[in-house]
């Protein structure tokens, strides 16, 4: 039932309904009416029915100053719904003092008159007509042309009239009270009104602001909180007495009050219950001699109107219902107490719908009263009456001046409109007495006997109510005056020339005329034009209480009119319109995905139609060239791309020859030329000296350790050669070549190298110019590791492809890739008809093998790969690990032919080397834990036998196998016996470029970063669009596993929620969602965030074998780290775009997440556009988890725990509102938090539930994009620091 409107009206009364018919044409609208409808009860729709109906329907409160009853109607349509339903147009300073235009006033009277009140301008009595002419008679001017006017009637020179009442109660009709406005069938149909009846209001909420947000209930269903939405307004119809009472209970009041009975203070107002207008009345009986024609339905027609009071008339059965209403009228005021009251209504009850009766009832009331009384509470227990005081007393003595006067006008009144009225008109020979009474002296037999009757009756009433005690002009003496010349033949009596008689007859009759007014007096309760409550947000007071001052004659259309006024000026509640920002993210990530899916569907159609890879018969029109062609064409020159320089070969050319004279892996050896220089030996292309590795380590508690695992070694590598690396386990082989490849990362290094002529010294401390040497390096050589890594879904087409785009760029002609990539797979004897699009093959992430190349081929590969950098070094770790000694043979007997023809320099780590495999070695360092004890060529192992062992040098089948036994078997103590051989000419300087062979190959030399960071934009974007396409169509496009177990998941995930919340966001209400059912709306949020948050981990073995590509990548220097990030996030966004629209379609649809303030379109690209952000930030926490932590196990435990933390301060499970002070402090920190606002904003923002957000705190930000926004950053933040961590993806070597 807790559901919130655009506006709340608490009170249907007069002028509630007529407020609640006008906002429900601008939005929803909840009317809030303590009693039942009133077609609950006959009496309310006929005239007969009156006053008995206002003794049924209401709720009695006895004044304390003059002890009154008085009190509030308690059913729908409030006073119109049981008053005498006449309409009287109120003053126009009533309005004036107000705010309002007296234009809008008019339209707002004119609408009332013309919807509700009728005229019945043909619809005289002879029971009405008899009154009438009697007040012409006694000097009254009638005003027949505008009925209803009152005061506002113009250019009416007479202060006495006589006019006749417009009604909501036709003669020969059913009343029509206030409500009927909202009853209506256009306005029902809308949809727009909801209406509690028998509800009470116990107070108005607000929040931290001050802000009206809703009200709580009390209603047979049990209490409950109504709220409005965000913008929407409370206002309070509950007449003079509830209204101030109903702003106390809500906080808002006099200081002392809200202290006194523990309310907390909202706003302190002094003015609230104060100025209560109560003006009085009189009820007279007047008997009747006969029966006349509409004398059962008079209610109230035609008032006789003085400047001060007014008179009017209503039926024969009004006269006892009327001392109900009074609270026993009859009785002096000490004893109408609520017993009598209670056995007076059930003895006229019993009655049925009155006694048959001979008395007319007249009614005299004030105009404008000074009297100002004021309410105040009981109690804080909302069922609790208010105490009211009118500001009169009991006792004559005590009252005030305002007292005083407010009595002898009223004193005046009956002096005027019924002493001197009855005695000098015909009204009682109207009323049936015989013609010719001069209204002098004794009462006519006729009058006496009528008379007698009516005083009897209403003696009769008293024997039957012991609970009662009526006055004693009320009941029968022995005698009782019965002569014009003394008194008025009425009920009461009243002499005929003893004013002070009169007061005292009035003064102990007197009764609330029920038109209480002004308790929160616009200007100091309310702000003038716009009705606000001062000192709040969102709460207005549109009824009689804003009032300042009395309405004159009968308030009731006054009431109306305002409620009309305040619902016209008040503004539609703007509609929650849908945010455009996400809207167009998920528009921009839609379609970017089907761009995508739309190009790779063209390729992959073209690939397959109009082409297939290195066919021949596409290829007939490029001339066949063998990798050596290419590599020899940039031979003789130097070609600058961007500034940096690309190496081509600075030797002779060779010529392939034909395939006979080849090897058995493809490879032409006869064409090796000798590029040696003078002397025999080949130019140097590097050399290092006194080379030394040093790890510092430090244990807790312990001083500072040095670990030496490289000593002092030396040694070169020449153009053209292949120089191995051998010795036992642990002798340091790794660690020499890594600090040659510039790839050692970890220990202190020192020595002196020269590369191309660039001379580096490392002086052992930190990295002190080992970056320097690293850039150099790598920028003119390559590096094949013990390891390769390749992605099982690439071809070995593509391989060669992606490391030469990477290295060279965007090629100049379109077949020049092409050509480039079967040189290198003929190279290493992998025919590229044939190998080119076959699959590398290997295990995927998650297990999946994939089948596809062997070890051997698998090697040859990687050596092709390297190839097509066109390197001047090449350094390799074990390239033969793992093969047979067979295909060890042909891999390195490829490896030396290409060395030679390349005229690169080699060198490789090898173990145990065949006798054919060693006799391909030119030079050879042998190390034996970490020193060198042969760095020369191999020619020179003769000398190094001779001079260490004394022995020969040994066969060529047990060569290899001696040396790694002579290193084994070396310990450190035989330094100084060991005579290390070494090629003296690395002592010497370097000049052999300057003696031929190389020319200037010093000027060769290329900084590894100018070489890799290129500054063009639009080369890096070719390398970033390279990278992209590779992990596009490897990791996603080709991986199976990979996507169809993400697509799987998600989908069936989302089919899962969807069947356990199943139409969770439908309601059968037509005002949506209860507080009940939106917070299952929230579950169900929270689970979509579980999906998008939780789902991300099981790619972490997807980004652990991505990492170790990237540190192989970056090993080899093709791209920086960023580009590769940057790749992923891409794709990542991609790819969760795909899966949230998915996850969107279904979910959407079987929870029913529909948001009926937005198009349904707009409705799902919103939710689908806060999936993508969630899945996006989700999957970037996984990924710097992957990135910075060492092993999956980790990964997993460090980011399932950030996650969970997340999850806890997400606001899913325990509201922000209701959270202890600790989390709540850290929810900022939670990107789910920020995640599930989004989402729960998307979802009941301008709905019925919206409330929801303020009361739980979810609007923190309280828009959708602010919530995105924020997502966008962390992840943005998420990113930086994963691109930090790969920046130090790196093999630790």
């Amino acid at each position: 039932m807790a559901v919130n409107y655009d506006f709340i009206v608490i009170g249907g009364g007069s002028s509630g309904s007529a407020l609640a018919s006008n906002l429900a044409t601008k939005g929803p609208t909840l009317l809030i009416e303590r009693g039942a409808n009133h077609t609950a009860y006959p009496q309310s729709s006929v005239r007969q029915g009156w006053p008995q109906i206002t003794a049924i329907a209401w709720d009695h409160i006895q004044n304390r100053g003059s002890g009154h009853w008085t009190g509030t109607a308690n059913i729908l349509g409030g006073g119109s719904a049981l008053n005498g339903a006449v309409c009287w147009r109120g003053e126009r300073s009533i309005f004036e003092s107000l705010g309002f235009e007296l234009a809008s006033v008019e339209s707002a009277f004119e609408m009332l008159e013309d919807r509700l009140c009728t005229a019945n301008d043909d619809a005289d009595t002879e029971y009405m007509n008899a009154f009438r002419s009697a007040w012409e008679e006694h000097g009254y001017e009638p005003i027949d042309s505008a009925p209803g006017l009152s005061s506002w009637v113009e250019n009416v020179t007479s202060v006495t009239t006589i006019q006749r009442a417009r009604t909501l109660l036709p003669i020969t009709g059913t009343r029509q009270p206030a409500s009927d406005l909202f009853e209506d069938d256009l306005l029902r149909n809308d949809g727009n009104l909801t209406v509690f009846l028998l509800t009470k209001a116990k107070r108005v909420l607000f929040n931290d602001n001050k802000v009206a947000i809703g009200v709580e209930i009390n209603s047979p269903s049990g209490d409950a909180s109504i709220y409005i939405r965000n913008g929407g307004k409370v206002f309070l119809n509950t007449g003079a007495y509830e209204t101030p009472k109903l702003l106390m209970l809500s906080g808002i009041g006099p200081d002392n009050t809200l202290a006194k009975y523990g309310i907390p203070k909202v706003y302190g107002n002094n003015a609230v219950g104060q100025n209560l207008i109560d003006r009085k009345e009189a009820s007279i009986g007047i008997p009747t001699l006969k029966s006349l024609e509409g004398s059962d339905i008079g209610v109230l027609d035609y008032a006789a109107i003085s400047n001060d009071y007014w008179a009017s008339i209503a039926h024969t059965h009004a006269f006892a219902w009327g001392n109900v209403i009074q609270g026993c009228g009859v009785c002096d005021v000490k004893h109408r107490t609520p017993a009598c009251i209670e056995q007076m209504l059930g003895a006229l009850l019993f009655y049925g719908m009155g006694r048959d009766s001979n008395i007319a009832f007249y009614y005299v009331a004030q105009r404008r009263p000074l009297t100002r009384g004021n309410v105040t509470l009981a109690s804080a227990d909302f069922r609790d009456p208010p105490i009211v005081h009118d500001g009169w007393s009991m006792e004559y003595e005590e009252l005030t001046a305002s007292n005083k006067h407010d009595l002898d006008v009223f004193v005046d009144a009956v002096q005027d409109l019924v002493v001197d009225f009855l005695r000098n008109t015909t009204l009682i020979e109207r009323l049936g007495q015989s013609s010719g009474s001069t209204n002098e002296g004794p009462f006519l037999g006729e009058l006496t006997e009528a008379y007698f009757d009516a005083r009897m009756a209403i003696a009769g009433l008293d024997d039957e109510l012991d609970q009662c005690t009526f006055l004693d002009y009320f009941k029968i003496a022995d005698t009782f005056c019965t002569n014009w010349d003394e008194c008025t033949p009425s009920i009461p009596s009243f002499p005929r020339n003893d004013r002070r008689k009169v007061r005292d007859i009035v003064f102990k009759t007197l009764a609330s005329s029920q038109h209480m007014a002004g308790t929160c007096k616009a200007g100091a309760v309310v702000d003038k034009g716009t009705l606000s409550v001062m000192g709040v947000q969102g709460l207005y007071i549109g009824d009689l209480s804003v009032v300042t001052e009395p309405v004159d004659t009968h308030p009731m259309m006054t009431a109306m009119a305002l409620g009309l006024l305040l619902g016209e000026s008040t503004d539609r509640v703007p509609s929650a319109d849908f945010e455009a920002t996400p809207v167009i993210m998920a528009l921009l990530g839609i379609a970017t995905v089907a761009g995508l899916f739309f190009l790779w569907a063209c390729t992959w159609i073209r690939q397959s139609i109009i082409s297939q890879p290195f066919r021949h018969e596409d290829m007939e029109h490029v001339e066949p060239q063998s990798f050596f062609d290419i590599f020899a064409q940039n031979g003789s020159q130097q070609r600058k791309v961007d500034g940096a320089i690309e190496l081509g070969n600075v030797g002779t050319e060779l010529t392939p020859q034909p395939a006979d004279n080849s090897d058995g892996a493809g490879i032409d050896v006869s064409s090796q030329q000798d590029t040696s220089m003078p002397g025999g030996k080949r130019p140097r292309l590097m050399k290092w000296s006194n080379v030394s590795c040093v790890y510092h380590t430090k244990t807790p508690g312990k001083s500072k350790k040095s670990i030496t695992t490289l000593f002092n070694n030396s040694g070169c590598m020449r153009e053209g050669e292949v120089t191995a690396i051998m010795g036992p386990s642990g002798a340091a082989k790794s660690t020499l070549l890594d600090i040659l490849a510039g790839r050692k990362s970890v220990g202190a290094i020192s020595g002196t190298f020269s590369v191309l002529g660039r001379s580096f010294s490392m002086s052992g401390r930190g990295r002190d110019g080992l970056d320097d040497l690293g850039n150099s390096i790598q920028g003119v050589s390559a590096y094949i590791p013990q390891q390769e890594y390749f992605y099982p879904t690439q071809t070995c087409g593509e391989v060669i492809r992606f490391t030469a785009n990477m290295k060279f760029g965007k090629a100049n002609q379109k077949e020049e890739r092409t050509i480039l990539v079967r040189a290198c797979l003929d190279a290493v004897g992998l025919e590229s008809e044939a190998y080119a699009s076959r699959k590398i093959g290997g295990e995927l992430a998650g297990g999946v093998m994939v089948r596809g190349l062997s070890g051997g081929e698998r090697k040859r590969l990687a050596l092709a790969s390297v190839l097509a950098l066109k390197p001047k070094m090449l350094f390799i770790d074990e390239l033969t690990s793992g093969l047979d000694s067979e295909n060890a043979f042909v891999t390195m007997k490829l490896l030396k032919d290409l060395s030679v023809k390349m005229h690169v320099a080699t060198l490789i780590i090898i173990h145990q080397p065949s006798p054919d495999t060693f006799a391909l070695f030119d030079s050879l360092i042998l190390l034996s834990k970490g020193r060198c004890l042969f760095s020369d060529s191999c020619s020179n192992l003769a000398t190094f036998y001779r001079s260490n062992y004394d022995e020969s040098i040994p066969t060529n089948t047990i060569l290899a196998d001696d040396l790694i036994v002579k290193a084994s078997a070396y310990e450190s103590f035989d330094d100084n016996a060991m005579r290390m051989t070494v090629d003296p000419s690395i002592t010497e300087d370097f000049i052999e470029a300057e003696e031929g062979g190389l020319s200037s190959i010093t000027s060769l030399i290329v900084d590894g970063n100018d070489s890799l960071n290129f500054t063009s934009i639009s080369r890096a974007f070719f390398k970033l669009f390279v990278i992209f396409h590779r992990n596009l169509v490897n990791q996603y496009i080709r991986n199976i596993t990979n996507v169809g177990a993400r697509l799987a998941s998600y989908s069936g995930l989302s089919l899962i929620i969807g069947a356990v919340f199943w139409k969770v966001g439908i309601t059968d209400s037509d005002r949506g969602l209860t507080f009940e059912e939106s917070n299952i709306v929230l579950r169900t949020n929270l689970y979509l965030m579980n999906v998008s948050y939780l789902l991300p981990f099981s790619t972490i073995p997807v980004f652990f074998a991505d990492k170790k590509f990237l540190a192989a990548e970056s090993a080899l220097g093709l791209y920086p780290t960023w580009m590769y990030g940057m790749s992923q996030v891409f794709l990542e966004f991609l790819f969760l775009t795909l899966m949230s629209t998915i996850e969107a379609a279904i979910v959407i649809p079987m929870c029913g997440l529909y948001n009926p303030t937005m198009p349904a379109a707009v409705n799902f690209l919103t939710t689908a556009a806060i999936l993508i952000v969630s899945g996006l930030v989700g999957s970037t926490m996984v990924f710097c988890c992957s990135i910075w932590l060492p092993t999956q196990d980790l990964a997993f435990l460090t980011g399932s725990t950030v996650v969970t933390i997340s999850l806890s301060l997400s606001g899913g499970f325990l509201p922000f509102t209701e959270m202890p002070d600790l989390p709540h402090t850290f929810q900022w920190i939670s990107p789910i938090k920020y995640s599930f606002q989004a989402m729960t904003i998307a979802q009941l923002k301008g709905t019925s539930a919206e409330k929801v957000i303020d009361l739980a705190g979810y609007d923190t930000p309280a828009s959708i994009s602010d919530n995105m926004w924020i997502l966008y950053g962390i992840f943005f933040a998420l990113s930086f620091l994963t691109a930090l961590g790969m920046a130090r993806v790196k093999e630790v070597r």
